[in-house]
Protein backbone atom coordinates (compact mmCIF):
# COMPACT_ATOMS: atom_id res chain seq x y z
CA UNK A 1 0.00 0.00 0.00
CA UNK A 2 3.04 2.40 1.05
CA UNK A 3 4.68 2.39 -2.36
CA UNK A 4 1.46 2.15 -4.30
CA UNK A 5 0.35 5.73 -2.51
CA UNK A 6 3.68 6.60 -3.16
CA UNK A 7 3.90 6.27 -6.82
CA UNK A 8 0.78 8.30 -6.96
CA UNK A 9 2.87 10.80 -5.54
CA UNK A 10 5.20 10.58 -8.02
CA UNK A 11 2.84 10.57 -10.87
CA UNK A 12 1.81 14.20 -9.30
CA UNK A 13 5.49 15.13 -9.03
CA UNK A 14 5.79 13.75 -13.06
CA UNK A 15 2.58 16.11 -13.56
CA UNK A 16 3.69 19.33 -12.26
CA UNK A 17 7.21 19.91 -13.30
CA UNK A 18 6.57 18.34 -16.73
CA UNK A 19 2.92 21.60 -16.58
CA UNK A 20 5.67 23.87 -14.86
CA UNK A 21 8.44 23.34 -17.42
CA UNK A 22 6.59 22.56 -20.89
CA UNK A 23 3.18 24.75 -20.84
CA UNK A 24 3.42 27.98 -23.17
CA UNK A 25 2.80 31.31 -21.68
CA UNK A 26 -1.18 31.03 -22.79
CA UNK A 27 -1.64 27.68 -21.23
CA UNK A 28 -0.12 29.40 -18.28
CA UNK A 29 -2.64 31.70 -17.32
CA UNK A 30 -5.66 28.89 -17.27
CA UNK A 31 -7.31 26.71 -14.52
CA UNK A 32 -5.74 23.84 -15.64
CA UNK A 33 -2.56 25.20 -14.56
CA UNK A 34 -4.02 25.77 -11.42
CA UNK A 35 -4.88 22.76 -11.18
CA UNK A 36 -1.96 21.51 -12.21
CA UNK A 37 -0.42 23.46 -9.83
CA UNK A 38 -2.55 21.87 -7.07
CA UNK A 39 -2.22 18.45 -7.95
CA UNK A 40 1.12 18.61 -8.20
CA UNK A 41 1.72 20.58 -4.65
CA UNK A 42 0.57 17.24 -3.17
CA UNK A 43 3.45 15.19 -4.22
CA UNK A 44 6.41 16.93 -1.23
CA UNK A 45 3.65 16.62 1.76
CA UNK A 46 3.12 12.41 0.29
CA UNK A 47 6.82 11.54 0.20
CA UNK A 48 7.72 13.55 3.26
CA UNK A 49 4.71 11.83 4.89
CA UNK A 50 5.11 7.88 3.46
CA UNK A 51 8.85 8.38 4.47
CA UNK A 52 7.58 8.55 8.47
CA UNK A 53 5.35 5.77 7.93
CA UNK A 54 8.13 3.54 6.35
CA UNK A 55 10.55 4.88 8.80
CA UNK A 56 8.40 3.66 11.57
CA UNK A 57 7.36 0.34 9.94
CA UNK A 58 10.85 -0.89 9.05
CA UNK A 59 12.18 -0.05 12.83
CA UNK A 60 12.77 -2.14 15.44
CA UNK A 61 10.37 -1.97 18.26
CA UNK A 62 13.55 -1.75 20.95
CA UNK A 63 16.10 -0.15 18.26
CA UNK A 64 19.58 -0.37 19.12
CA UNK A 65 22.13 2.35 18.93
CA UNK A 66 23.36 0.42 15.19
CA UNK A 67 19.95 0.04 13.72
CA UNK A 68 19.01 4.02 14.55
CA UNK A 69 22.37 5.16 12.77
CA UNK A 70 21.49 2.92 9.69
CA UNK A 71 18.34 4.89 9.53
CA UNK A 72 20.27 8.40 10.42
CA UNK A 73 22.88 7.37 7.67
CA UNK A 74 19.63 6.32 5.34
CA UNK A 75 18.57 10.16 5.79
CA UNK A 76 22.08 11.52 5.27
CA UNK A 77 22.82 9.77 2.14
CA UNK A 78 18.69 11.29 0.69
CA UNK A 79 20.46 14.75 1.72
CA UNK A 80 23.95 14.20 -0.16
CA UNK A 81 21.32 12.96 -3.51
CA UNK A 82 20.28 16.22 -3.18
CA UNK A 83 23.33 17.55 -3.47
CA UNK A 84 24.47 15.81 -5.97
CA UNK A 85 21.68 16.72 -8.06
CA UNK A 86 22.25 20.29 -7.44
CA UNK A 87 25.43 19.73 -8.87
CA UNK A 88 24.75 17.92 -11.87
CA UNK A 89 21.91 20.48 -12.56
CA UNK A 90 24.38 23.55 -12.46
CA UNK A 91 27.77 21.82 -14.15
CA UNK A 92 25.79 19.45 -16.80
CA UNK A 93 22.13 21.69 -17.30
CA UNK A 94 23.47 24.78 -16.73
CA UNK A 95 27.01 24.40 -18.16
CA UNK A 96 28.28 25.47 -15.31
CA UNK A 97 31.72 23.58 -16.39
CA UNK A 98 32.07 25.84 -20.27
CA UNK A 99 33.20 28.61 -17.77
CA UNK A 100 36.63 28.34 -15.58
CA UNK A 101 35.70 30.15 -12.96
CA UNK A 102 33.04 27.75 -11.72
CA UNK A 103 35.13 24.60 -12.03
CA UNK A 104 37.48 24.53 -8.40
CA UNK A 105 34.06 24.94 -6.71
CA UNK A 106 32.62 22.03 -8.64
CA UNK A 107 35.50 19.81 -8.27
CA UNK A 108 35.23 20.63 -4.03
CA UNK A 109 31.83 20.42 -4.25
CA UNK A 110 32.25 16.44 -6.05
CA UNK A 111 35.21 15.85 -3.35
CA UNK A 112 33.29 16.86 -0.56
CA UNK A 113 30.01 15.02 -1.31
CA UNK A 114 32.25 11.76 -1.76
CA UNK A 115 34.10 12.33 1.36
CA UNK A 116 30.70 12.39 3.24
CA UNK A 117 29.18 9.40 1.33
CA UNK A 118 32.59 7.57 2.69
CA UNK A 119 32.32 8.72 6.14
CA UNK A 120 28.55 7.10 5.99
CA UNK A 121 28.73 3.79 4.00
CA UNK A 122 28.23 0.70 4.77
CA UNK A 123 31.98 -0.76 5.31
CA UNK A 124 33.81 -1.79 8.19
CA UNK A 125 35.93 1.64 9.23
CA UNK A 126 36.85 2.62 12.71
CA UNK A 127 35.35 6.02 14.54
CA UNK A 128 38.48 8.07 14.13
CA UNK A 129 38.70 7.06 9.93
CA UNK A 130 35.11 8.18 9.33
CA UNK A 131 35.35 11.40 11.71
CA UNK A 132 38.44 12.14 9.35
CA UNK A 133 36.62 11.75 6.69
CA UNK A 134 33.72 14.01 7.77
CA UNK A 135 36.23 16.56 8.55
CA UNK A 136 38.17 16.85 5.22
CA UNK A 137 34.14 16.88 3.93
CA UNK A 138 33.65 20.04 5.78
CA UNK A 139 36.80 21.57 4.08
CA UNK A 140 35.80 21.21 1.11
CA UNK A 141 32.64 22.15 1.81
CA UNK A 142 33.48 25.35 3.17
CA UNK A 143 35.45 26.08 0.74
CA UNK A 144 32.71 25.81 -1.94
CA UNK A 145 30.88 28.16 0.44
CA UNK A 146 33.49 30.32 0.34
CA UNK A 147 33.01 30.27 -3.47
CA UNK A 148 29.49 31.51 -4.10
CA UNK A 149 30.02 34.89 -4.27
CA UNK A 150 32.22 33.80 -6.79
CA UNK A 151 30.68 31.53 -9.23
CA UNK A 152 27.28 32.16 -11.70
CA UNK A 153 24.39 32.94 -10.33
CA UNK A 154 23.09 29.61 -10.82
CA UNK A 155 25.17 27.97 -8.92
CA UNK A 156 24.98 30.93 -5.95
CA UNK A 157 21.56 29.55 -6.01
CA UNK A 158 21.06 26.45 -6.55
CA UNK A 159 23.82 24.36 -4.52
CA UNK A 160 22.88 25.96 -1.22
CA UNK A 161 19.11 25.39 -1.82
CA UNK A 162 17.28 23.29 0.50
CA UNK A 163 15.35 21.19 -1.91
CA UNK A 164 13.01 17.86 -1.12
CA UNK A 165 15.78 15.33 -1.36
CA UNK A 166 17.41 17.62 1.43
CA UNK A 167 13.80 18.31 3.64
CA UNK A 168 13.30 14.36 3.71
CA UNK A 169 16.73 13.51 4.43
CA UNK A 170 16.56 16.01 7.00
CA UNK A 171 13.04 14.64 8.19
CA UNK A 172 14.26 10.79 8.08
CA UNK A 173 17.39 11.82 10.33
CA UNK A 174 15.56 13.57 13.38
CA UNK A 175 12.58 10.92 12.88
CA UNK A 176 14.78 7.72 13.56
CA UNK A 177 16.56 9.69 16.57
CA UNK A 178 13.43 10.42 17.74
CA UNK A 179 12.23 6.89 17.42
CA UNK A 180 14.91 5.76 19.78
CA UNK A 181 14.82 8.26 22.42
CA UNK A 182 11.28 6.43 23.17
CA UNK A 183 12.10 3.03 22.40
CA UNK A 184 11.22 2.00 26.33
CA UNK A 185 7.41 3.90 25.90
CA UNK A 186 4.50 1.45 24.95
CA UNK A 187 3.45 1.53 21.66
CA UNK A 188 0.41 4.02 21.61
CA UNK A 189 2.25 6.33 23.83
CA UNK A 190 4.82 6.59 20.90
CA UNK A 191 2.03 7.52 18.87
CA UNK A 192 0.83 10.14 20.58
CA UNK A 193 3.95 11.41 21.25
CA UNK A 194 4.61 11.56 17.45
CA UNK A 195 1.42 12.98 16.46
CA UNK A 196 1.48 15.96 19.05
CA UNK A 197 5.08 16.52 17.83
CA UNK A 198 3.53 16.91 14.67
CA UNK A 199 0.70 19.49 15.42
CA UNK A 200 3.94 21.10 17.20
CA UNK A 201 6.02 21.67 14.47
CA UNK A 202 3.56 22.66 12.36
CA UNK A 203 1.75 25.46 14.55
CA UNK A 204 5.41 26.95 15.02
CA UNK A 205 6.32 27.15 11.41
CA UNK A 206 5.12 30.66 11.12
CA UNK A 207 6.43 32.19 14.64
CA UNK A 208 10.18 30.29 13.78
CA UNK A 209 10.70 31.73 10.16
CA UNK A 210 13.53 33.90 9.98
CA UNK A 211 14.32 33.25 13.51
CA UNK A 212 17.49 30.69 13.10
CA UNK A 213 19.12 33.60 10.58
CA UNK A 214 19.50 36.00 13.13
CA UNK A 215 21.93 33.76 15.48
CA UNK A 216 22.97 30.72 12.88
CA UNK A 217 25.26 31.04 9.72
CA UNK A 218 22.25 30.56 6.68
CA UNK A 219 24.04 27.45 5.67
CA UNK A 220 22.80 26.11 9.18
CA UNK A 221 19.83 27.91 9.43
CA UNK A 222 18.18 27.53 6.45
CA UNK A 223 18.21 23.79 7.73
CA UNK A 224 16.10 24.74 10.33
CA UNK A 225 13.01 27.47 9.29
CA UNK A 226 12.34 29.48 5.86
CA UNK A 227 13.77 33.01 5.84
CA UNK A 228 11.17 35.70 4.53
CA UNK A 229 13.96 36.76 2.13
CA UNK A 230 14.05 33.56 0.59
CA UNK A 231 10.59 31.78 1.67
CA UNK A 232 11.13 28.60 -0.19
CA UNK A 233 12.86 25.60 0.13
CA UNK A 234 12.00 22.33 2.56
CA UNK A 235 13.09 23.15 6.26
CA UNK A 236 12.38 21.07 9.28
CA UNK A 237 9.55 23.82 10.26
CA UNK A 238 7.32 22.84 9.18
CA UNK A 239 8.34 19.35 6.19
CA UNK A 240 9.32 17.43 9.83
CA UNK A 241 6.24 17.53 10.95
CA UNK A 242 4.40 15.12 7.84
CA UNK A 243 7.26 12.64 8.49
CA UNK A 244 6.55 12.58 12.27
CA UNK A 245 2.52 12.27 11.52
CA UNK A 246 3.60 9.71 9.22
CA UNK A 247 5.29 7.37 12.10
CA UNK A 248 2.59 8.57 14.10
CA UNK A 249 0.11 6.21 12.25
CA UNK A 250 2.47 3.82 11.84
CA UNK A 251 3.27 3.46 15.86
CA UNK A 252 -0.75 3.00 16.03
CA UNK A 253 -1.07 0.71 13.69
CA UNK A 254 1.57 -1.13 15.33
CA UNK A 255 0.15 -1.26 18.33
CA UNK A 256 -3.04 -2.99 16.73
CA UNK A 257 -3.97 -6.06 15.66
CA UNK A 258 -3.37 -5.68 12.02
CA UNK A 259 -6.39 -7.08 9.51
CA UNK A 260 -6.19 -6.52 5.84
CA UNK A 261 -9.25 -7.43 3.98
CA UNK A 262 -6.80 -8.33 0.86
CA UNK A 263 -3.44 -7.32 -0.08
CA UNK A 264 -4.17 -3.63 -1.05
CA UNK A 265 -6.31 -3.36 1.97
CA UNK A 266 -5.82 -0.77 4.33
CA UNK A 267 -5.43 -2.35 8.06
CA UNK A 268 -8.87 -2.74 9.82
CA UNK A 269 -10.75 -0.74 7.34
CA UNK A 270 -13.41 -2.71 5.64
CA UNK A 271 -15.36 0.30 4.06
CA UNK A 272 -12.55 2.39 2.62
CA UNK A 273 -14.92 4.16 0.28
CA UNK A 274 -16.12 5.60 3.51
CA UNK A 275 -12.83 6.81 4.87
CA UNK A 276 -12.30 7.99 1.58
CA UNK A 277 -15.40 10.28 1.31
CA UNK A 278 -14.78 11.72 5.10
CA UNK A 279 -11.29 12.30 4.12
CA UNK A 280 -12.02 14.33 1.32
CA UNK A 281 -14.39 16.39 3.45
CA UNK A 282 -12.08 16.83 5.59
CA UNK A 283 -10.02 18.36 3.28
CA UNK A 284 -12.22 20.94 1.52
CA UNK A 285 -12.81 22.35 5.27
CA UNK A 286 -9.04 23.01 5.51
CA UNK A 287 -8.77 24.10 2.14
CA UNK A 288 -7.07 27.78 1.90
CA UNK A 289 -9.63 28.95 -0.67
CA UNK A 290 -12.39 28.07 0.95
CA UNK A 291 -13.89 31.31 2.66
CA UNK A 292 -14.11 29.97 5.90
CA UNK A 293 -10.16 29.23 5.77
CA UNK A 294 -9.59 32.35 4.42
CA UNK A 295 -11.17 33.84 7.61
CA UNK A 296 -9.64 31.88 10.21
CA UNK A 297 -6.32 32.46 8.42
CA UNK A 298 -6.69 36.19 8.04
CA UNK A 299 -7.26 36.16 12.25
CA UNK A 300 -4.68 33.46 13.15
CA UNK A 301 -1.91 33.23 9.77
CA UNK A 302 0.11 31.22 12.29
CA UNK A 303 -2.09 28.19 11.59
CA UNK A 304 -1.18 28.46 8.12
CA UNK A 305 1.50 25.40 8.05
CA UNK A 306 -1.34 23.51 10.48
CA UNK A 307 -4.19 24.02 8.09
CA UNK A 308 -1.89 22.49 4.92
CA UNK A 309 -0.57 19.48 6.94
CA UNK A 310 -4.22 18.76 7.74
CA UNK A 311 -5.57 19.17 4.10
CA UNK A 312 -2.69 16.81 2.92
CA UNK A 313 -2.98 14.49 5.05
CA UNK A 314 -6.68 14.52 4.14
CA UNK A 315 -6.07 13.92 0.42
CA UNK A 316 -3.21 11.21 1.12
CA UNK A 317 -5.37 9.38 3.40
CA UNK A 318 -8.19 9.71 0.70
CA UNK A 319 -5.58 8.38 -1.98
CA UNK A 320 -5.05 5.53 0.13
CA UNK A 321 -8.47 4.68 1.00
CA UNK A 322 -9.15 4.61 -2.81
CA UNK A 323 -6.56 2.65 -3.74
CA UNK A 324 -7.84 -0.21 -1.28
CA UNK A 325 -10.87 0.49 -2.86
CA UNK A 326 -10.42 -0.43 -6.34
CA UNK A 327 -7.10 -2.39 -6.21
CA UNK A 328 -9.12 -5.54 -6.46
CA UNK A 329 -10.77 -4.65 -9.83
CA UNK A 330 -7.83 -2.84 -11.34
CA UNK A 331 -4.62 -4.64 -10.18
CA UNK A 332 -2.48 -3.95 -13.27
CA UNK A 333 -2.66 -0.37 -12.69
CA UNK A 334 -2.17 -0.69 -8.68
CA UNK A 335 1.26 -2.50 -9.15
CA UNK A 336 2.07 -0.16 -11.88
CA UNK A 337 1.67 2.63 -8.99
CA UNK A 338 4.03 0.28 -6.44
CA UNK A 339 6.83 -0.08 -8.92
CA UNK A 340 7.27 3.79 -9.20
CA UNK A 341 6.90 3.97 -5.93
CA UNK A 342 9.40 1.94 -5.15
CA UNK A 343 12.20 3.21 -7.29
CA UNK A 344 10.90 6.65 -7.16
CA UNK A 345 14.56 8.22 -6.04
CA UNK A 346 15.92 7.36 -9.37
CA UNK A 347 12.38 8.59 -11.24
CA UNK A 348 12.87 11.62 -9.24
CA UNK A 349 16.28 12.21 -10.59
CA UNK A 350 16.11 11.00 -14.61
CA UNK A 351 12.19 13.15 -14.72
CA UNK A 352 13.76 15.87 -13.79
CA UNK A 353 16.60 15.89 -16.74
CA UNK A 354 13.28 15.65 -19.00
CA UNK A 355 11.38 18.70 -17.62
CA UNK A 356 14.37 21.07 -17.01
CA UNK A 357 17.45 19.36 -17.86
CA UNK A 358 18.91 19.37 -21.99
CA UNK A 359 16.46 17.37 -22.53
CA UNK A 360 13.65 18.93 -21.88
CA UNK A 361 14.54 22.28 -23.57
CA UNK A 362 13.23 21.51 -26.73
CA UNK A 363 9.82 21.34 -25.25
CA UNK A 364 10.53 24.15 -22.07
CA UNK A 365 7.52 26.34 -22.57
CA UNK A 366 6.42 25.64 -25.76
CA UNK A 367 3.66 23.03 -25.60
CA UNK A 368 -0.50 23.31 -25.07
CA UNK A 369 -2.23 20.98 -23.25
CA UNK A 370 -2.74 18.54 -25.41
CA UNK A 371 0.68 18.21 -26.65
CA UNK A 372 1.80 18.13 -22.68
CA UNK A 373 -1.08 15.52 -22.00
CA UNK A 374 0.92 13.45 -24.86
CA UNK A 375 4.44 13.86 -23.67
CA UNK A 376 3.18 13.26 -20.18
CA UNK A 377 2.07 9.85 -20.70
CA UNK A 378 5.21 9.52 -22.80
CA UNK A 379 7.73 9.98 -19.93
CA UNK A 380 5.22 8.30 -17.56
CA UNK A 381 5.64 5.08 -19.31
CA UNK A 382 9.66 5.84 -19.63
CA UNK A 383 9.77 5.94 -16.10
CA UNK A 384 7.58 2.62 -15.34
CA UNK A 385 10.17 1.07 -18.13
CA UNK A 386 13.01 2.25 -16.13
CA UNK A 387 11.75 0.83 -12.57
CA UNK A 388 10.70 -2.24 -14.15
CA UNK A 389 14.54 -2.76 -15.63
CA UNK A 390 15.62 -1.31 -12.41
CA UNK A 391 13.97 -4.48 -10.84
CA UNK A 392 14.58 -7.31 -13.48
CA UNK A 393 18.27 -6.35 -13.20
CA UNK A 394 20.57 -9.16 -11.66
CA UNK A 395 21.31 -8.51 -7.94
CA UNK A 396 24.93 -8.80 -6.79
CA UNK A 397 25.58 -10.75 -3.74
CA UNK A 398 27.78 -8.19 -2.00
CA UNK A 399 29.19 -10.95 0.17
CA UNK A 400 30.75 -12.81 -2.90
CA UNK A 401 31.64 -9.42 -4.79
CA UNK A 402 33.63 -9.18 -1.85
CA UNK A 403 35.57 -11.91 -1.77
CA UNK A 404 36.30 -11.50 -5.25
CA UNK A 405 37.94 -8.35 -4.42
Amino acid sequence: MVDAVRGLAVLAMIEWHTAHAWLAGAARESGGFVAAELIGGLAAPSFLLLAGVSSALASPLQPTAAQTWAGVRRGMRIALAGYALSLYAWTVDRAAVLQMRNVPTAIAMALALGLFALAIDDRKRSAQVRVGLAVAGLVAARFVAAQLDHVTRDGASLLPRIDVLHGIGAALVVTSLALHAVRALPLRTRAWIFGVGAITVASLAWDVAGVPQRVLPDAIADWIARDAVRPHGFPLFPWLAYSLLGASVALRLRASELRLDHAWALPNVSRPLIVALAALVIAALAWEPWPVSRAVLALAPSLRSLGRLVFNASVITASAALIATFAPRALRATRALALLGRHSLVVYAVHLEFAYGLAGIPLQRKLGFGAWAVGFVLLVGAMLALSYAIERAPRRDPARVRAVA
